[in-house]
């Protein structure tokens, strides 16, 4: 999660079944300090193998040249391999 100027920004997993099956992640900002968030629809599509699985551990950060551009770290799975 990041503070920004009047909203707090975040990545939220969700997932549709157990033990993280189906896991996608979320952009989500709240303007009352975390009390209500908002949540977006999933960000990033399963585009490659190694992602079919579920996509988590995500985290963001604003680009210092231009703070209206994010940088996006995740971890993804499948069931051949583990990232």
């Amino acid at each position: 999660m990041i503070c920004e100027e009047g909203r707090l920004s975040a990545l939220i997993v969700t997932c549709t079944g157990m033990f993280g099956e189906g896991a996608r992640i979320h952009y989500a900002y709240s303007f009352d300090r975390g009390e209500t968030w908002f949540i977006g629809p999933f960000i990033l599509e399963q585009v490659y193998e190694f992602e079919a699985t579920l996509q988590y551990r995500a985290t963001i950060r604003k680009m210092r040249e231009d703070p209206s551009v994010y940088e996006v770290w995740y971890s993804v799975a499948n069931s051949k391999y583990i990232l």
